[in-house]
């Protein structure tokens, strides 16, 4: 059984993944989605005949599309949040803790009966005197959610001039996607 400052920082991992999960694909459908309109509108003011400017085209979404899903999936799915490394973080949050939470977090983490770790009573007090400090604190107050909140409102906002470009003139922003979507195509604008 997980003691409570595990699940504390279980609760607070979960919730930091989530975050990041939520910043890292609005950001791809912002890039994705911006990207096929510059494009598309480039292609649309240009009238780009040389399939070779439309192969770019395709290429550059493509790029555009592995660049955000690299710099704002990838990278941050690959961080790994320890329940060390959250101590840390959260003993700057609550400079109360100073570095009780970190040494109750690691002697947790010991065993019982290891002679290296120290007096085991002393590991005992330091666990129970932090999760008593502990089991009033949110953790989650150490999280700053603004960056995906303001990730998500933004791919909510280029949705909205995506639909509406397709509102206006929904033949025109058919065209643009298949021929970006299709560069060695016959597709022409009307």
């Amino acid at each position: 059984m997980p003691h409570p400052i595990e699940e504390k920082l279980a609760v607070l991992r979960r919730r930091v993944r989530l975050l990041v999960i939520v910043r890292g694909l609005s950001a791809i459908l912002s890039a994705l989605l911006g990207a096929t309109i510059l494009l598309g509108l480039t292609d649309y003011v240009l009238r780009f005949q040389d399939r070779g400017l439309r192969i770019m085209a395709s290429l550059a979404l493509l790029g555009a599309l592995g660049w955000a899903g690299y710099r704002f999936f990838y990278l941050p799915a690959v961080v790994r949040f320890r329940n060390a490394d959250l101590a840390v973080k959260l003993q700057r949050r609550f400079p109360g803790l100073d570095d009780r939470l970190l040494s109750a977090v690691e002697f947790i983490a010991q065993a019982e009966d290891d002679p290296t770790a120290g007096s085991p009573g002393l590991r005992r007090s330091v666990i129970a005197q932090t999760t008593a400090e502990t089991a009033d604190i949110d953790f989650n107050q150490a999280v700053n959610s603004r960056p995906a909140v303001h990730a998500a409102l933004f791919s909510i906002m280029v949705c909205a001039a995506a639909a509406m470009l397709a509102i206006i003139d929904p033949i025109a922003s058919q065209t643009a996607l298949v021929r970006l979507l299709n560069p060695f195509g016959n597709a022409a604008w009307p």
